[in-house]
């Protein structure tokens, strides 16, 4: 969806005119199930939750190691 919407901004293509209703609702459809999750990881992966195993893995193998010890300190002085 954000795909055909980029086209018409960036470049005036207007892609939504080949495309039948169905087609727009199963695009609406699919991206808000893809937001859902995300939302809930982005609410998931905070300091507060470093020691949540697969958060700490998470945040150790996106970002790395030293903010998972800034993480651990921000904790022990909060």
């Amino acid at each position: 969806m954000y795909v055909f919407l980029g086209f018409d901004l960036l470049f005036g293509v207007d892609f939504y005119k080949y495309l039948e209703r169905n087609m727009v609702a199963f695009y609406a459809a699919s991206s808000v199930m893809v937001c859902i999750p995300v939302i809930w990881l982005y609410l998931k992966l905070t300091y507060k939750n470093i020691g949540v195993p697969w958060v700490r893995w998470t945040i150790e193998n996106l970002v790395g190691n030293g903010l998972v010890k800034t993480s651990e300190f921000l904790n022990e002085i909060d």
